[in-house]
């Protein structure tokens, strides 16, 4: 088993899978609640993989002029809420501190749009 970030599309794909070759009362209430919530997602798992790897190959920049890279994590959050606005980019971003410029929160919405 491996640590990685995974997207809702994914999860609702692990789930589903998980819920043909069990048996419903072998299914946990943790896991009906995080299949319903998994299900809220509109892209499909092939959408929300091309999303991912679009949004890891932009070459954004903050406010500095600095080079920055999403992480996984981000690049999940982005690919599960599908942000349509700079303050909800700015939101996700916040917990990496630093500050985007507005052409590289422009390039993650476009990018995002392109797939919802």
């Amino acid at each position: 088993m491996s640590d990685r970030c995974v997207s809702l599309a994914e999860v609702r794909q692990i789930l589903l899978e998980l819920k043909s070759v069990r048996p419903e009362t072998a299914f946990s209430p943790f896991h009906n609640s995080t299949l319903s919530i998994a299900q809220s997602t509109p892209l499909s798992i092939e959408s929300a993989n091309g999303l991912f790897d679009c949004l890891k190959a932009l070459s954004l920049t903050t406010n500095e002029g600095k080079e920055y890279k999403l992480n996984d994590a981000i690049i999940c959050k982005i690919v599960d809420i599908l942000p349509a606005t700079n303050v909800e980019i700015r939101s996700i971003i916040s917990r990496e501190h630093i500050v985007l410029s507005e052409t590289s929160i422009k390039e993650i919405l476009d990018t995002v749009s392109n797939y919802n």
